[in-house]
């Protein structure tokens, strides 16, 4: 497999989220580029964390009881709705809480197949790429990776 930056469609260049960022600023760029989390980087783009959506809001919105034991509930529950002044609220809170530790990375001259194994080990759906100085250049994703292996092969995408 080629080196991940011989593949200039696998990496997304997304912001970074930094210091200071609303839940909200960080939601916008997530769905601007489709990824799942974010890197959480200093002012001169080394990452310190990362910032994933779903702990994000299910730490907002879902009750750790509710999480803990979905498998049990129904599929008609109306008593947990979220208001839009309780999303509003979130979506106003600087996003610095929400930084975990854990930053799967890989420098952009490494083989597309490291970046699969990294993916895997850290039991996540995207790494960040880095420079040979730490600093961010774009995450790559699952689907990133099935979009290349596609290419090599005669299968096509098609939209239904």
């Amino acid at each position: 497999m080629e080196k991940i930056s011989e593949l200039c469609c696998v990496v997304v260049p997304s912001k970074a989220a930094h210091a200071g960022m609303t839940v909200g600023e960080v939601l916008l760029e997530c769905l601007r580029w489709q990824l799942p989390g974010l890197p959480f980087c200093d002012d001169e783009g080394r990452i310190l964390g990362r910032v994933s959506l779903k702990h994000a809001l299910a730490q907002h919105f879902i009750p750790t009881d509710v999480y803990k034991h979905a498998h049990l509930l129904g599929d008609l529950l109306d008593n947990l709705d979220i208001s839009k002044d309780e999303i509003q609220a979130v979506m106003d809170i600087e996003i610095d809480p929400f930084v975990t530790p854990d930053i799967p990375t890989i420098v952009a001259t490494s083989p597309l197949v490291k970046a699969l194994a990294l993916i895997e080990q850290f039991r996540t759906s995207y790494i960040f790429v880095v420079d040979d100085d730490g600093i961010y250049q774009g995450t790559i994703t699952m689907l990133g990776i099935a979009q290349c292996v596609l290419q090599k092969t005669k299968i096509t995408h098609h939209h239904g």
